[in-house]
């Protein structure tokens, strides 16, 4: 049983989403990056990620110190 080579997909159009094991569209973007500009495409999650976890701290307790 031969496999079939993967069609390569059209350059002309960018990909949003990622379809098969992985996503080449984003690692070739990321592969482009300066350590320092992957560092800042990544900040603003680690901040947001951080907040949440703020205040799910702030409700846990509240909610111990109400109940």
């Amino acid at each position: 049983m031969s496999e079939e080579p993967q069609a390569r997909p059209d350059p002309k159009y960018f990909d949003l989403g990622h379809q098969g094991d992985f996503d080449r569209t984003q690692i070739a973007m990321m592969l482009k990056m300066t350590p320092t500009e992957r560092l800042r495409h990544h900040e603003p999650w680690r901040e947001f990620v951080e907040e949440c976890l703020r205040r799910a701290k702030l409700r846990r307790t509240s909610a111990r110190r109400s109940g």
